[in-house]
């Protein structure tokens, strides 16, 4: 090793590759180019408030983001599917994770509870802290080695003592559908401490899902969200609005009046500009639309007041057909 303040020299490699391994190189980089357009990956930068203020609110910030995420995707969609979070089991000696299933009766009633119309903000800040208090017992269960991989290594377990045939009968547990419903993953999300980072994700673990890496920072909050070419704008553009519409039912000062149908648009519902932040995209590979994303202020097809009659019944690619409504609190 180089003595403190000297050069250092670095000697180049010469790889003396076969034909057979080049053509694996070659075959390996071209299916890699195949994979990688098929996923979408887009990006939030929430700056309007982080860890902060909603531990000002005596609430847990993981609880906040968690059930945010479940309220964007059920307006969206107008469906609670199930979703996996990451837990950690580092109380253990050797301890690493289990998996955390974040729909609950209480999430599903705030769910519920943003599509009535004549629902006040104090019966939905009641159900948004049920909600929240629901999380935090599952992530307490989970934590403590109370959690339901155990499952997971028993299907595997039976599985390999019946040579891997699902007939079975000891294997019928795990063909139940209750079962078969929790193990798939439609949202799979994982929250990253570290503070060095600015931005992490992967991709989605089931075909038809979404995958959700998030860092919650003092001031704000980063997501990087993926699919297979569903509508992971449109999540993303939901789950800004439902960040703001938590802080500001806690808050007390609930904005707007109670729906905007955003098949018409006609009060010129806006993300705001700043929560969408560009990134440096030197020596990142990824798709165009993502750098797109990242390289714009505002989300492609963010509405504004200024907007035109067609531009005002699109979002993200949305037929204005669908109807979609997102939740204002007076």
């Amino acid at each position: 090793a180089a003595a403190k303040g000297e050069a250092v020299s670095f000697t180049h490699l010469q790889w003396d590759l076969s034909d057979g391994i080049r053509r694996a190189i070659l075959k390996a980089e071209a299916t890699m180019s195949d994979l990688i357009p098929q996923v979408d990956l887009q990006v939030l930068e929430y700056v309007e408030f982080g860890k902060n203020l909603i531990v000002s609110h005596k609430l847990s910030p993981d609880a906040f983001v968690q059930i945010a995420m479940q309220v964007a995707y059920h307006r969206v969609y107008r469906e609670s599917v199930p979703t996996y979070e990451t837990l950690m089991t580092k109380k253990f000696l050797h301890g690493r994770t289990e998996a955390g299933f974040v729909v609950s009766l209480e999430s599903k009633a705030l769910c519920e509870g943003f599509e009535q119309a004549d629902a006040t903000p104090e019966q939905v800040r009641v159900l948004l802290c049920k909600a929240l208090d629901a999380h935090v017992k599952i992530v307490k269960h989970g934590s403590e080695g109370r959690g339901i991989r155990h499952m997971f290594a028993l299907k595997n377990l039976q599985q390999r003592a019946s040579g891997g045939h699902q007939e079975d009968p000891g294997g019928a547990l795990f063909v139940d559908a209750g079962i078969t419903t929790l193990m798939r993953q439609v949202i799979s999300t994982s929250n990253c401490g570290n503070p060095a980072l600015r931005l992490f994700g992967f991709g989605p673990v089931d075909p038809n899902g979404f995958g959700v890496g998030y860092l919650i920072k003092d001031d704000n909050v980063q997501f990087c969200a993926t699919s297979r070419h569903r509508q992971t704008n449109r999540f993303l553009y939901a789950l800004h609005d439902t960040m703001q519409d938590f802080s500001e039912i806690l808050s007390g000062n609930p904005r707007n009046p109670a729906l905007v149908n955003l098949a018409r648009l006609d009060t010129g519902v806006h993300a705001s500009p700043r929560s969408f932040q560009s990134a440096d995209l030197t020596n990142v590979n990824m798709n165009n639309s993502s750098k797109n994303l990242l390289n714009q202020q505002t989300v492609p097809g963010a509405i504004s007041p200024a907007s035109n009659g067609a531009q005002r019944g699109m979002l993200g690619g949305h037929d204005p057909a669908g109807g979609m409504a997102m939740r204002r609190f007076q």
